[in-house]
Parts: structure tokens; sequence; C-alpha cells
């Protein structure tokens, strides 16, 4: 089955993209929880990628958005995805946005009323300001990032281009009816429906408790939409796996076809939060269990990884304090010619990252990801320093 997701990944050489909007609308969406996760997650996926070609979809072409959705996080997801994962997350996603506002002291009516101001700021200007920009533009008296979140939850604002370098965590903001005005209203149980089909052609096999992991939703309106599809939705077993896991009955055939298929040694250096980890929540064939401490924190989130084949054989991350470079942490001895591949694709990693040639430099240990602070896996090797 690992070689069956490569392929629909594109982490295989026969399957690497050549196009970011494709790969985009085949994973269902880039995690972009990290501002800079999802130009690694498509640099491990195609051939020749440029920073400059997910700017251009996501600044220029507007044919993708970054979106809270699935489970409450951020993803850059494709422009005819968009009033798909809009209307069927956002019963999930606005209420603990209202929430904390609450706890700032803003009230239903304060929002209402700076959100006012900041669209007609925004139509006024016509430029994409930051929430520090608006703040003094509008004359608020309270910082603004939690009422321009909400209002991108509710498809009053877009996330735009971030203040300073590629790697800023600080975005600045339009309308979003200026940025995407023709995106049509979807009924929220067909968007329901519709999400789940997509989802079990882009990671199955998968089990109900991965599609709500993923998704954020109730398994009520999950199983309601999983019997809305009927037929296309087949239940099989996997090799060595319990349990019973759903397949689009698409996928049947090419399922049954792909691991007789021999290919060379796969390795990939993926970012945090990389779709091919996160896209479930059993993970037992990607992760052995004497790993999980270090590549899963206590939210289920998962760290960069090194794969091999599909499977964890490290973790890695970049140093940009003292000597830039690449570091890596293996977790058992490997071949000459997997530490060959390893050490390629630091290289391009690295290269991307500082725009020149580092070094890689591996670290004989690291501290469980479960023992430390929120955020470790951002940064899994930064304790070794």
């Amino acid at each position: 089955m690992r070689r069956h997701l490569l392929a629909k990944h594109h982490l295989t050489p026969r399957t690497a993209g050549t196009n970011t909007e494709v790969i985009a609308e085949d994973l269902l969406g880039l995690h972009a929880t990290g501002t800079t996760s999802p130009y690694l997650q498509l640099l491990a996926r195609m051939t020749a990628f440029r920073r400059s070609d997910l700017d251009r979809a996501l600044y220029g072409d507007r044919t993708l958005a970054r979106v809270r959705c699935m489970r409450g996080t951020v993803f850059v997801v494709t422009r005819a995805l968009l009033p798909v994962v809009l209307a069927a997350t956002r019963r999930t996603i606005e209420p603990p946005s209202t929430r904390y506002l609450a706890t700032l002291g803003v009230s239903v009516e304060d929002f209402l009323r700076l959100a006012e101001r900041i669209e007609r700021e925004l139509e006024r200007t016509e430029e994409a300001l930051s929430a520090a920009e608006l703040r003094l533009r509008t004359g608020a008296e309270t910082s603004l990032s939690g009422v321009v979140n909400l209002m991108c939850d509710q498809a009053r604002l877009v996330r735009d281009r971030p203040v300073g370098t590629w790697k800023s965590r600080t975005f600045t903001y339009r309308r979003f009816s200026d940025v995407f005005p023709h995106v049509d209203s979807i009924d929220e149980d067909d968007a329901v429906r519709l999400l789940t089909e997509r989802y079990l052609r882009a990671h199955g096999p998968v089990t109900v408790d991965d599609l709500v992991w993923w998704s954020g939703l109730g398994l009520r309106r999950l199983h309601s939409a999983l019997r809305d599809l009927g037929d296309a939705v087949v239940t099989v077993g996997i090799d060595g796996a319990a349990g019973e896991y759903l397949v689009h009955k698409d996928d049947i055939d090419v399922l049954s076809h792909s691991e007789q298929n021999v290919v060379p040694t796969v390795v990939s250096l993926l970012p945090e939060l990389d779709p091919y980890p996160m896209s479930r929540k059993g993970r037992e064939m990607m992760l052995g269990p004497e790993q999980k401490p270090y590549t899963t924190d206590r939210s289920g989130n998962v760290t960069s990884l090194i794969l091999v084949d599909g499977r964890a054989a490290g973790v890695w991350d970049v140093s940009e304090a003292l000597e830039p470079a690449v570091r890596i942490h293996l977790f058992d001895k490997r071949p000459p010619h997997v530490l060959d591949l390893i050490q390629d694709r630091a290289v391009v990693v690295g290269r991307f990252w500082f725009e020149s040639r580092v070094p890689t430099r591996e670290t004989a240990s690291m501290a469980p990801l479960n023992e430390r602070r929120a955020g470790a896996v951002l940064s899994p090797l930064a304790e070794t320093e």
C-alpha cells in the first residue's frame, strides 16, 4: 500500500509533477500552518519547483488560496476546491474563532463594527494590508489579528502576501470578493459528500477514523456522506493491517496492481505537517511505534521526515544559527547507496532554503517531541545545537 500512496502523492520519480496546481488538487490541499511548509511539500514532489511557482498561483493567477478549513488548520487549496472546503467546514471553524475574540473582550457587536470598517478601508485603498496597518488606518483600539482571522473564516477576507520574506508568519489581507469574485456557494451536505469522495480518491485506502481525523468533521455527518456515496465506496482488507479500509471504486484496479510494480529506492525529505502522514490518523505503515515519540507531538502533528520507500527513516530540519546547514537524525543504520540518496535530497533542500549549497550535519540523538513544548515539530533538532 505504501507504493500506491507514494505514487498518489507524487513521491516517486515516475509520478513527480510539473504543475503546482495539479499537485495541490491531487493532494486535496497543501498543509499551510507553517508558512514554509507548502513550498517544501511541492519541492519534494516536483521536478523543477521554484518558489515563484507557488507565489504566482497564490498571488498572481489566484488559482490557489490559503484558507482555514479541515481540522481547523490552514491549507492551500485550489480555486475549484475553495467553495467545497468553505461550505463543509465553516460550522466547525467559526465558533472557536468567535470564542477566542470573546476572551479578548471583543463582543459580537464589536466584531461586526470592526469588520465593516476593515472592509471599507480595504475597498478604499485597494491594497493588501496587514492587521497592524489596518489597526492604524481604522483607528481600532485593539489588535485586529483575531478579527481578521474570523473574517477569513467567513470568506470576507483572504490571506495575501506575507509581510517580508516567504518565511514570514505575518500576512496581508484583501477582501475575498475582490480576489475571488465568482466563488459559488454550495449546500453544506453536498460539500461534505464531495469532500469525502475527494478524500477517498486522494488518500485511500483509509479508515473511518482517518477520515474523521483529517477532516475534523463530526462522525454523524461523515457517515451520512458515506451512505450518500453508496456503491462508490468499497470496503477492503489490507495485508498486515487490522480492520476495514475504504477506497473509491475507481481505485480498486490500481491498488491491486500497485505492489507488483518494482521501483528503485525512493527517498524524500518531507516538511512538517506534510499531507503524506497527515492525511490519516493511523500511520503504522509509515511510522513504527518506537519512532512515534520522535516524529509526532502530543496533538498528533508530524514533524519533518526522512522517508525511505515511504517509511520514516529519520527526521531533518535546517539550522540558520551559527553555520547554515541541513540537520538530519537517522533512526538506524542505512546502506551506503541510501545514505547517498539522503545526502542528495538534503543538498536540494539546503540549496532551496539558503539559495546556496550548505553542509549536511548528522546528529546522533534528539529529544522526544511528545515531551517538548507545542510547536516543536517545526524544528525537531533545534535542541541539538
